[in-house]
């Protein structure tokens, strides 16, 4: 009797260690399992979510981009690119905000953050990645003023860069896109370093 009590005692002990397991695997995404492998393939690299917002003259509320995309360029001249929003015409509720990569050590500087076809170019902020972990770099917001039209040269601009938390949008989407990989990321936030720029705002 002892015997078949302590049978039963060991099983409903193992299915209540292994239920949370389960769980965590079912709540895991397609993209977050790419995520989960590459570190895994990687152990020194991170994983780090991102987002960026750009604010023309006086304006209040961020540009409306259908597609953006921020660019980074590593210490060792390598650039990699990354989808930090796309809106949805037909399915708005799939609309994606924020972006997360894995990334090898290093320092990296983000160098482009393109809207649509209007690409902004500049040193906007600075990151380095040490040790592996899951890193919350915040939200880059670009202020920025136009030049004056000219035919003959690229439109410019002049501005300058801050980071503060992810928007509430960005934190809800990586949430319900890579929940595993976003719940371990800790806040560090990425240097802004845009003072003044005369950069090319290329189309």
């Amino acid at each position: 009797m002892a015997t078949k009590l302590t049978r039963i005692v060991m099983t409903s002990l193992i299915f209540f260690l292994l239920a949370p397991v389960c769980h965590g695997f079912a709540e895991s995404t397609e993209a977050d399992q790419r995520m989960i492998e590459a570190r895994q393939k990687s152990p020194a690299n991170s994983f780090v979510v991102m987002e960026a917002q750009l604010f023309e003259g006086d304006s209040k509320t961020p540009k409306i981009c259908r597609t953006m995309d921020m660019t980074m360029k590593s210490d060792q001249g390598k650039t990699i690119s990354i989808l930090t929003q796309e809106l949805l015409l037909f399915d708005k509720a799939n609309n994606k905000f924020g972006g997360g990569v894995v990334l090898p050590p290093g320092t990296y500087t983000i160098v482009q953050i393109t809207c649509g076809s209007d690409r902004y170019r500049g040193s906007f902020a600075r990151f380095s990645l040490q040790s592996p972990q899951a890193i919350n770099l915040g939200c880059l917001i670009v202020e920025y003023r136009s030049s004056p039209f000219n035919p003959l040269a690229y439109p410019t601009y002049s501005g300058h860069s801050r980071v503060v938390d992810l928007s509430p949008n960005a934190a809800a989407s990586l949430a319900r896109r890579v929940p595993t990989s976003f719940a371990g990321a800790v806040k560090r936030y990425m240097t802004p370093i845009l003072v003044t720029s005369g950069a090319k705002a290329a189309k």
